[in-house]
């Protein structure tokens, strides 16, 4: 069921950012993508309020997991998720209204969050450089040398399967690393690294051929192309970035809630999260 409904919400915003683009590029509607994008509106607030509940919700089950490593790890996890709610919308300093301390004064948009210290393409670079490693390309290798990893000596695939991202998710996060501004010099490393991922991930999904899952594939081919085609409607600075960043969080915590519950069913024959508490 959540499987389900993650995907459905996943449609949706897919349909939804899909249209703005079509909107703005090639509908007379320029600018469209840019105010549905700017700070503090819908996607960076859905943001905020995904990673926050996620990290309270992280709290509640880490409560019955063992052993008490995980616990303890599943609760950073979750203090992580709730600084990193809070650091989206400055703290709240736009909803509430409050200034910017002298401390906070001196970071590149003079709000109160400490992202904003570093500079805009360090901060680009960590991120799209985590997801790209963790999301992407770590999946894509484990199916590819899936053989391999399950003939080892401790058998790494077993060992992986608890984490590993499924085709389908990785070309969720794959959609959100689309969302970027083309043929120019700053994002070609960016349009590179999508480009080999989707030739790789075709190459996984065509080694066993499953309906929806090559339906999944040339959607995201398809929608990759259109955007390439609207390139009008993107910018370098913060436009489509603010849904780049709800697709990867909101994948994240999918992965995250799945993963844990995952990794409960198989190393427990009785899960010490309640059926009432598994996404």
């Amino acid at each position: 069921m959540a499987k389900h409904i993650f995907y459905l919400f996943h449609l949706i915003i897919s349909a939804t950012t899909i249209s703005l683009v079509a909107l703005d590029a090639w509908m007379g509607r320029t600018g469209l993508l840019t105010r549905y994008t700017r700070e503090n509106g819908f996607f960076e607030i859905a943001s905020s309020i995904l990673l926050f509940c996620a990290g309270l919700y992280l709290l509640y089950v880490s409560r019955k997991l063992l052993p008490a490593g995980l616990r303890v790890a599943v609760r950073v996890l979750a203090v992580l998720f709730i600084v990193g709610a809070l650091e989206e919308i400055s703290w709240g300093q736009h909803l509430l209204g409050f200034e910017t301390g002298d401390f906070f004064a001196n970071n590149r948009q003079q709000e109160t969050n400490l992202h904003n210290f570093l500079p805009p393409w360090l901060f680009g670079l960590m991120v799209n450089l985590g997801f790209y490693v963790i999301f992407v390309y770590i999946p894509i290798c484990a199916h590819l040398f899936e053989e391999h990893l399950a003939n080892t000596r401790q058998s790494l695939l077993e060992v992986l399967t608890p984490l590993l991202p499924s085709v389908h998710l990785l070309l969720v996060f794959c959609f959100g690393f689309a969302l970027q501004k083309y043929f120019i010099l700053e994002t070609l490393s960016d349009t590179a690294a999508l480009v080999i991922a989707l030739v790789l991930v075709g190459i996984v999904v065509l080694r066993k051929p499953r309906a929806l899952l090559v339906l999944h594939l040339l959607f995201i081919l398809a929608a990759t192309g259109f955007f390439m085609l609207s390139n009008s409607a993107f910018s370098y600075e913060n436009v489509q970035y603010e849904i780049r960043e709800l697709i990867f969080i909101y994948a994240m915590i999918y992965w995250v809630l799945r993963s844990l519950h995952t990794w409960q069913t198989s190393t427990h024959p009785q899960p010490l999260i309640s059926k009432s508490d598994v996404v």
